[in-house]
């Protein structure tokens, strides 16, 4: 039956529920806000691919593999232009940087990626 045997036991114990996904909050209204969304390790920076995560959600690009790559080229290429520590990682710091941080660039940038 489908409440018994093995299929039932990975139903309940194995195969999580999908989780809602938490709304990605606009950059442009709020930086740290979106910033702190995609720390998901919270260590107060973020890594390539969490600001790849995080441009891809902000901008429903995850069916689209041909963008995909691209924005992640992209990512890698301006990296070190926002990782002005050389952590390897973009700080809250360097991601609020008025004028020169990571999210003004998103947000400067973002009618391209739309």
């Amino acid at each position: 039956t489908p409440h018994t045997g093995l299929l039932a036991y990975v139903r309940r114990h194995l195969l999580k529920e999908p989780e809602r996904a938490a709304r990605v909050p606009d950059i442009a209204l709020d930086r740290l806000a979106w910033f702190d969304h995609f720390d998901e390790e919270r260590m107060q920076s973020l890594s390539q691919e969490g600001v790849v995560r995080g441009l891809i959600k902000t901008y429903e690009l995850g069916s689209d593999l041909a963008q995909i790559s691209q924005m992640r080229a992209l990512v890698e290429a301006v990296w070190d232009v926002f990782d002005t520590e050389g952590t390897g990682r973009v700080s809250k710091k360097e991601f609020l940087k008025p004028g020169d941080g990571l999210a003004d660039a998103i947000i400067a940038t973002r009618a391209t990626l739309r």
